[in-house]
């Protein structure tokens, strides 16, 4: 049975167009946040801190285009 495709989540997506799988006993936590305000700041800036994403970034729009400079230049 196949899954509707617009049900599939971004990973889902990218493995199955690119062939790629990840290594999920391989992941590290990046930030912990009780506050969900603060926890969705840290989750905006740690995607735009990614140089390679496969995030659809819709949930880091809000981040204004000052810190993703900022955030690009201490990446370097």
């Amino acid at each position: 049975m196949k899954l509707d495709p617009s049900r599939h989540s971004v990973i889902s997506e990218h493995i199955l167009e690119f062939d790629h799988s990840f290594k999920w006993g391989n992941v590290r936590i990046l930030d912990n946040e009780h506050n969900f305000y603060k926890r969705l700041t840290s989750e905006m800036i740690h995607i735009k801190e990614q140089k390679i994403v496969i995030n659809s970034q819709k949930d880091s729009e809000s981040l204004n285009n000052v810190y993703t400079e900022i955030l690009y230049e201490l990446a370097k």
